[in-house]
């Protein structure tokens, strides 16, 4: 995991280190966090995240200072609920706020906050086409461009802006049977979370919500069950400023990738 190495190698050499569990897989992992590259420190930070002595153990960097909270996205972190410990619960919250479903009013009110922001003002379709590369592109494609962890976007009612809002601000309020997520337990009491993508004798392949493909031996399932919520976490929205916003809906309403 030296810092020569190309970070293809790196997120592939942590990818197979839980199939492998070695002992102290958890510290060495801390250990050369800072060392690696963007991509591996994301298998990084999945990998431990997904274990509950890991997921304490790399909160606890995060609470000395020693790893920055906004390397974790909220998507990395809705599988730290899984482990269903409080006091990794209360960690989340106090650093990146709550992460669980908001209620139906909340929902509602968060829907008019947002279109009276888009109210204000005009998009550009050039600015939002960055943003859906960064926010959204990662499960969805759109114009050819994008991943396909969830729907693609192309065909979609995308004219329709309360269709939009309600989409992202409520994921979980309407999924095709083909993007249900899966929740996974294996037996050395790692959690994880995805998209049934392949599925074998040998095998079980989940796409995550952060882009990645995550392959597990069925010998080591301790159990598989469908989860209640989508894998499009909520909040979203949160992280975009009014303009932005306004930018990203430009984009995902045009008719074409150049529209002006």
């Amino acid at each position: 995991m030296a810092t020569s190495e190309s970070e293809q190698l790196q997120a592939a050499a942590i990818e197979t280190l839980p199939l492998l569990n070695p002992a102290g897989l958890d510290q060495s992992l801390i250990e050369r966090y800072g060392k690696l590259g963007i991509s591996a420190r994301a298998h990084a930070r999945q990998v431990l995240l997904s274990s509950k002595p890991g997921a304490r153990a790399v909160l606890a960097e995060v609470e000395a200072g020693r790893i920055p909270a906004t390397d974790f996205t909220v998507e990395q972190l809705r599988v730290v609920a899984l482990h269903e410990d409080a006091e990794l619960n209360n960690i989340v919250r106090k650093r990146w706020g709550r992460i669980t479903p908001g209620t139906a009013e909340e929902k509602l009110a968060e829907m008019r906050r947002w279109n009276n922001d888009l109210n204000a003002g005009n998009g550009n379709p050039a600015s939002g086409r960055e943003i859906f590369g960064r926010t959204c592109a990662v499960c969805h494609t759109l114009f050819d461009e994008g991943k396909k962890v969830g729907p693609d976007l192309t065909h979609a009612n995308r004219a329709d802006r309360e269709f939009l809002l309600a989409s992202i601000v409520d994921p979980s309020a309407s999924i095709r049977k083909e993007y249900l997520a899966y929740q996974v337990e294996t037996k050395d009491g790692r959690m994880l979370s995805g998209v049934i993508t392949e599925q074998t004798s040998a095998n079980l392949t989940l796409a995550t919500s952060v882009g990645e493909s995550v392959s597990v031996p069925q010998s080591q399932i301790a159990s598989l069950r469908e989860s209640a919520v989508s894998l499009m976490p909520e909040g979203l929205l949160k992280t975009l400023q009014p303009q932005e916003l306004r930018d990203l809906f430009s984009y995902l309403q045009s008719a074409t990738p150049n529209s002006k």
